[in-house]
């Protein structure tokens, strides 16, 4: 069975954040599992596909994509991609 994916979802960065851009792309996505009750075990966006959406490296989004494995919030899948951590509901 395939895991549903969020690709489809559009992530802004705020314009007027004090925040550098990891926390940002932490927040975005914490934000989304939280409050938008994104799935557990649904995909998040490849860092390529993420950095290309927000306009920022592939190393940001990789580096913000870790710091919410440590969260507890995202798990990563070896040759899968990052998912919404089941637990993290």
């Amino acid at each position: 069975m395939l895991a549903e994916s969020v690709s489809q979802t559009r992530f802004v960065l705020p314009k007027d954040s004090s925040l550098g851009l990891r926390d940002q792309i932490c927040e975005l996505v914490s934000a989304a599992i939280t409050s938008q009750g994104l799935s557990p075990d649904k995909r998040l966006p490849s860092c390529r596909e993420m950095a290309q959406q927000l306009g920022v490296s592939r190393n940001t989004v990789f580096s913000a994509y870790g710091r919410l494995i440590d969260l507890g919030l995202v798990v990563a899948r070896d040759r899968s991609g990052y998912y919404v951590n089941p637990v993290a509901q």
